[in-house]
């Protein structure tokens, strides 16, 4: 590797840290606004991201009912009223106020676990 090769990588790896700074500011900022207090397992959750995760989740602040919600992918957002009318039309319980498909998921599993005697 030539010295400007290596010089260039330097630089785009300072700027890939220096953005993931930035957008863990402006989510931590956002989220902080709309809810309050970050809790630990989110602050760590922050921490602990990609750049472009982060990217994604910082609209989500803006349409979020609960911190949780945040953390929903758009194909989730996307599939989750699919599972909800699936769900009623086959007579199960209603998912529409769930949150995330791990919610519909436990909920459909305790729905389908028969009552222990």
């Amino acid at each position: 590797m030539s010295e400007q090769e290596f010089s260039g990588a330097f630089f785009i790896e300072d700027v890939e840290k220096l953005m993931g700074c930035m957008l863990q500011e402006v989510f931590i900022a956002a989220f902080s606004l709309k809810f309050g207090e970050m809790p630990e397992d989110i602050q760590q959750r922050i921490a602990d991201a990609h750049p472009l995760q982060l990217r994604e989740w910082i609209p989500s602040i803006v349409v979020a009912a609960k911190a949780d919600d945040v953390f929903v992918t758009a194909l989730e957002r996307a599939f989750m009223p699919i599972v909800a009318n699936a769900s009623e039309r086959q007579g199960g319980p209603c998912l529409r106020e769930m949150g995330s498909l791990r919610e519909m998921a436990e909920a459909l599993g305790k729905a389908s676990k028969p009552d222990a005697f």
